[in-house]
Protein backbone atom coordinates (compact mmCIF):
# COMPACT_ATOMS: atom_id res chain seq x y z
CA UNK A 1 0.00 0.00 0.00
CA UNK A 2 1.07 3.55 -0.54
CA UNK A 3 2.46 5.07 2.67
CA UNK A 4 0.30 8.21 2.32
CA UNK A 5 -3.19 7.43 3.68
CA UNK A 6 -4.68 9.91 1.20
CA UNK A 7 -3.55 7.67 -1.68
CA UNK A 8 -5.97 4.78 -2.17
CA UNK A 9 -3.67 2.52 -4.20
CA UNK A 10 -2.19 -0.87 -3.40
CA UNK A 11 -0.04 -3.25 -5.44
CA UNK A 12 -0.46 -6.99 -5.14
CA UNK A 13 1.31 -9.57 -7.32
CA UNK A 14 -1.08 -11.96 -9.02
CA UNK A 15 -0.01 -15.13 -10.77
CA UNK A 16 -2.53 -16.83 -13.00
CA UNK A 17 -2.31 -19.84 -15.26
CA UNK A 18 -2.26 -18.92 -18.95
CA UNK A 19 -5.77 -19.50 -20.26
CA UNK A 20 -4.99 -18.64 -23.86
CA UNK A 21 -5.46 -14.90 -23.31
CA UNK A 22 -2.76 -12.54 -22.22
CA UNK A 23 -3.45 -9.84 -19.66
CA UNK A 24 -4.84 -6.60 -20.95
CA UNK A 25 -2.97 -3.54 -19.78
CA UNK A 26 -2.23 0.08 -20.43
CA UNK A 27 1.36 0.47 -21.56
CA UNK A 28 3.03 3.19 -19.53
CA UNK A 29 5.00 4.63 -22.43
CA UNK A 30 2.14 4.93 -24.95
CA UNK A 31 -1.29 4.52 -23.27
CA UNK A 32 -0.97 6.77 -20.21
CA UNK A 33 -1.30 10.54 -19.86
CA UNK A 34 1.24 11.37 -17.18
CA UNK A 35 0.73 14.46 -14.98
CA UNK A 36 2.72 16.87 -17.16
CA UNK A 37 1.09 15.42 -20.30
CA UNK A 38 -2.36 15.88 -18.72
CA UNK A 39 -1.71 19.58 -18.11
CA UNK A 40 -0.20 20.04 -21.57
CA UNK A 41 -3.22 18.32 -23.17
CA UNK A 42 -5.47 20.72 -21.22
CA UNK A 43 -7.12 17.88 -19.36
CA UNK A 44 -9.19 20.18 -17.16
CA UNK A 45 -12.64 20.63 -15.63
CA UNK A 46 -15.17 19.66 -18.29
CA UNK A 47 -12.84 17.28 -20.17
CA UNK A 48 -14.74 14.18 -21.22
CA UNK A 49 -13.84 10.75 -19.86
CA UNK A 50 -15.00 7.16 -19.83
CA UNK A 51 -15.11 4.98 -16.72
CA UNK A 52 -14.75 1.22 -17.16
CA UNK A 53 -15.76 -1.29 -14.52
CA UNK A 54 -17.89 -4.09 -13.20
CA UNK A 55 -20.46 -2.38 -10.94
CA UNK A 56 -21.96 -4.99 -8.65
CA UNK A 57 -25.48 -6.17 -9.28
CA UNK A 58 -26.08 -4.28 -12.54
CA UNK A 59 -25.71 -7.33 -14.79
CA UNK A 60 -26.01 -11.05 -14.19
CA UNK A 61 -23.13 -13.55 -14.33
CA UNK A 62 -23.91 -14.58 -17.92
CA UNK A 63 -23.12 -11.05 -19.12
CA UNK A 64 -19.90 -10.54 -17.17
CA UNK A 65 -18.40 -7.88 -19.45
CA UNK A 66 -17.06 -4.45 -18.69
CA UNK A 67 -19.53 -1.57 -18.48
CA UNK A 68 -18.44 1.77 -19.92
CA UNK A 69 -19.90 5.02 -18.57
CA UNK A 70 -19.42 8.55 -19.82
CA UNK A 71 -18.53 11.52 -17.64
CA UNK A 72 -16.48 14.67 -17.25
CA UNK A 73 -13.69 15.94 -15.03
CA UNK A 74 -15.44 17.79 -12.19
CA UNK A 75 -12.50 19.17 -10.20
CA UNK A 76 -8.81 18.76 -11.02
CA UNK A 77 -7.25 22.14 -10.24
CA UNK A 78 -6.55 21.19 -6.60
CA UNK A 79 -4.55 18.19 -7.82
CA UNK A 80 -2.61 20.25 -10.38
CA UNK A 81 -1.75 22.72 -7.61
CA UNK A 82 -0.55 19.91 -5.30
CA UNK A 83 -3.28 20.50 -2.71
CA UNK A 84 -4.76 17.00 -3.10
CA UNK A 85 -3.49 13.58 -4.20
CA UNK A 86 -6.59 12.92 -6.32
CA UNK A 87 -9.17 14.60 -8.53
CA UNK A 88 -12.93 14.32 -9.01
CA UNK A 89 -15.01 13.21 -11.96
CA UNK A 90 -18.75 13.45 -12.56
CA UNK A 91 -19.81 9.95 -13.63
CA UNK A 92 -22.14 7.60 -11.82
CA UNK A 93 -20.22 4.71 -10.32
CA UNK A 94 -20.99 2.04 -7.79
CA UNK A 95 -19.23 -0.64 -5.76
CA UNK A 96 -17.42 -2.71 -8.36
CA UNK A 97 -16.13 0.35 -10.21
CA UNK A 98 -13.35 0.82 -7.66
CA UNK A 99 -9.99 0.07 -9.23
CA UNK A 100 -11.43 0.56 -12.71
CA UNK A 101 -9.65 2.74 -15.27
CA UNK A 102 -10.62 6.28 -16.23
CA UNK A 103 -9.94 6.99 -19.90
CA UNK A 104 -9.68 10.41 -21.60
CA UNK A 105 -12.27 10.53 -24.39
CA UNK A 106 -10.18 12.59 -26.82
CA UNK A 107 -7.23 10.21 -27.15
CA UNK A 108 -8.27 7.07 -25.22
CA UNK A 109 -5.37 7.47 -22.78
CA UNK A 110 -5.40 6.19 -19.19
CA UNK A 111 -5.81 9.17 -16.82
CA UNK A 112 -6.51 7.47 -13.50
CA UNK A 113 -8.22 4.81 -11.45
CA UNK A 114 -11.54 5.03 -9.60
CA UNK A 115 -11.04 5.03 -5.84
CA UNK A 116 -14.60 5.50 -4.58
CA UNK A 117 -17.78 7.44 -5.12
CA UNK A 118 -18.23 10.59 -3.10
CA UNK A 119 -21.41 10.27 -1.02
CA UNK A 120 -23.90 13.04 -0.38
CA UNK A 121 -25.04 13.05 3.24
CA UNK A 122 -28.05 14.79 4.74
CA UNK A 123 -29.75 14.71 8.12
CA UNK A 124 -33.47 14.93 8.69
CA UNK A 125 -34.34 16.99 11.80
CA UNK A 126 -37.59 16.81 13.77
CA UNK A 127 -39.53 20.11 13.75
CA UNK A 128 -40.94 19.26 17.14
CA UNK A 129 -37.72 18.46 19.02
CA UNK A 130 -35.06 19.95 16.80
CA UNK A 131 -33.14 16.67 17.10
CA UNK A 132 -31.81 14.59 14.20
CA UNK A 133 -34.14 11.69 13.38
CA UNK A 134 -32.53 10.15 10.31
CA UNK A 135 -29.25 10.29 8.41
CA UNK A 136 -29.40 9.77 4.65
CA UNK A 137 -26.55 8.91 2.30
CA UNK A 138 -26.82 8.90 -1.48
CA UNK A 139 -24.45 8.54 -4.40
CA UNK A 140 -23.62 12.11 -5.46
CA UNK A 141 -22.50 11.05 -8.94
CA UNK A 142 -18.99 12.29 -8.16
CA UNK A 143 -16.05 9.88 -7.97
CA UNK A 144 -12.57 10.18 -6.53
CA UNK A 145 -9.82 9.34 -9.04
CA UNK A 146 -6.23 8.38 -8.26
CA UNK A 147 -4.06 9.86 -11.06
CA UNK A 148 -1.36 7.89 -12.91
CA UNK A 149 1.50 9.45 -10.92
CA UNK A 150 0.44 8.03 -7.54
CA UNK A 151 -0.24 4.65 -9.14
CA UNK A 152 3.27 4.60 -10.63
CA UNK A 153 4.72 5.76 -7.32
CA UNK A 154 2.98 2.90 -5.50
CA UNK A 155 4.28 0.37 -8.02
CA UNK A 156 7.81 1.79 -7.71
CA UNK A 157 7.62 1.55 -3.92
CA UNK A 158 6.44 -2.03 -4.16
CA UNK A 159 9.20 -2.98 -6.58
CA UNK A 160 11.83 -1.28 -4.44
CA UNK A 161 10.72 -3.14 -1.35
CA UNK A 162 10.36 -6.48 -3.10
CA UNK A 163 6.57 -6.66 -2.70
CA UNK A 164 5.96 -7.26 -6.39
CA UNK A 165 7.81 -9.74 -8.57
CA UNK A 166 6.58 -8.78 -12.01
CA UNK A 167 6.56 -11.79 -14.29
CA UNK A 168 8.29 -14.14 -11.84
CA UNK A 169 6.97 -16.71 -9.42
CA UNK A 170 7.62 -16.35 -5.72
CA UNK A 171 9.21 -19.11 -3.64
CA UNK A 172 5.76 -19.78 -2.19
CA UNK A 173 4.33 -20.33 -5.69
CA UNK A 174 7.16 -22.72 -6.54
CA UNK A 175 6.46 -24.72 -3.37
CA UNK A 176 2.76 -24.91 -4.27
CA UNK A 177 3.62 -26.25 -7.74
CA UNK A 178 5.70 -29.07 -6.19
CA UNK A 179 2.82 -30.03 -3.92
Amino acid sequence: MHPDDKVDVAVYPVHTADRGRGPEAFHNDIDVLHPLDMAEAEFIEGSEIYVLGFPLGLVDESRNHVIARHGIVARILDWYEGITKCYLIDSLNYPGNSGGPVIAKDDAKFVGMISAYLPYRDTSVSRQTGLPVMNMTENSGLAIVMPPGVIEETIDLALGRGFADVGQKTDRSKRNERG
